[in-house]
C-alpha cells in the first residue's frame, strides 16, 4: 500500500466503467502506520461506506475532478501554493516546473484518455506528506485507454511499425519522450504533452518522476523504463518534492 496505489484504488472503485457497476468489498490495512495514512488519505471521501468508523479525512489530500474538457488552472496555482509553505521556496514562479506538469497532465487526459471515443475520463490528484523522510508525494492520473492506446501513438505505430522496427511498447518510448510523435492537430496553441512532462521532470525541485501506462514504467531522472508483465489501463505520473 503506497501513495499512488490509493489514488489508483480510490479512481477505479469510483468508476462504472470499472466495476460495472458492481458494489466492492474490503478492508483497511491492518499495518498501523498504513491505515493511517489509508485513513488520512482522504479515499473515504470518495466512496460509500457501511463502516463511518472507519473515519473521514479533514482537509483530504486527495483531489477528484471531472474536468469537463477544461484545464483547471487554478487548481495547478493552488498545489503549488500550498507547497511554498513546506519548502524554502518563496515565489510560486519558482514551481514552474510542477505547474507546467500539472497542467499538461489535465490537457492529456482531456485530449487522449479517450482514444477519440464519446466517453469521458476523470482525473485524480493525491497528495501525501511523508514526515519521516521529510518528502512530499503527488500521484496524478486518470484510467482512460493509457498513453500507448491514445490516437497518436496508435497512428505512429501503423505508419512506422515496419520503419522502427516497432515489436511492442517498449520501442515506443524514445520517440514518445523526444517528442517524434505528434498530436493529430499539430495546433501551436495545443501543450506538449508527454515530451513536455518529461523535459520539466529534470528540475532540481524533484527527487524522482515515474511515468506508469499501459505495460511501461518509465523512471525519467533516471532515464530507464521497463516493461511490466501486466496492464495499468491508464496513465499514472508519480513524484516527490523534498520539504523542510
Amino acid at each position: 500500500m503506497t501513495p499512488e496505489s490509493i489514488a489508483a484504488l480510490a479512481a477505479c472503485i469510483a468508476s462504472d466503467k470499472f466495476t460495472n457497476g458492481m458494489s466492492s468489498r474490503g478492508n483497511i490495512p491492518s499495518n498501523p502506520s498504513i491505515a493511517m495514512m489509508f485513513r488520512q488519505s482522504g479515499f473515504f471521501d470518495h466512496v460509500s461506506i457501511l463502516d463511518y468508523d472507519s473515519g473521514r479525512s479533514k482537509g483530504a489530500k486527495l483531489i477528484h475532478k471531472r474536468s469537463d474538457k477544461k484545464v483547471e488552472s487554478s487548481d495547478a496555482k493552488n498545489i503549488c501554493r500550498r507547497l511554498i509553505s513546506k519548502t524554502d521556496y518563496t515565489y510560486i514562479d519558482e514551481l514552474e516546473p510542477m505547474y507546467v506538469i500539472l497542467i499538461e497532465a489535465m490537457q492529456n487526459t482531456n485530449n487522449h484518455a479517450s482514444a477519440g471515443k464519446p466517453d469521458q475520463y476523470d482525473w485524480w490528484l493525491y497528495q501525501y506528506e511523508d514526515p519521516e523522510k521529510k518528502l512530499l508525494h503527488y500521484t496524478f492520473l486518470d484510467i482512460g485507454v493509457g498513453v500507448f492506446e491514445s490516437l497518436p501513438v496508435r497512428d505512429f505505430k501503423r505508419k512506422f511499425m515496419e520503419l522502427f522496427s516497432i515489436k511492442n511498447n517498449s520501442d515506443l518510448v524514445r520517440p514518445l519522450l523526444k517528442g517524434e510523435i505528434k498530436s493529430r492537430t499539430l495546433q501551436p496553441n495545443r501543450g506538449k504533452g508527454i515530451p513536455q512532462i518529461y523535459d520539466q521532470s529534470f528540475d532540481d525541485l524533484f527527487e524522482e518522476f515515474h511515468i506508469l501506462s499501459n505495460d511501461i514504467l518509465i523512471n525519467t531522472r533516471k532515464k530507464s523504463h521497463i516493461r511490466l508483465s501486466n496492464q495499468f489501463y491508464g496513465t499514472l505520473y508519480y513524484w516527490s518534492v523534498k520539504i523542510n
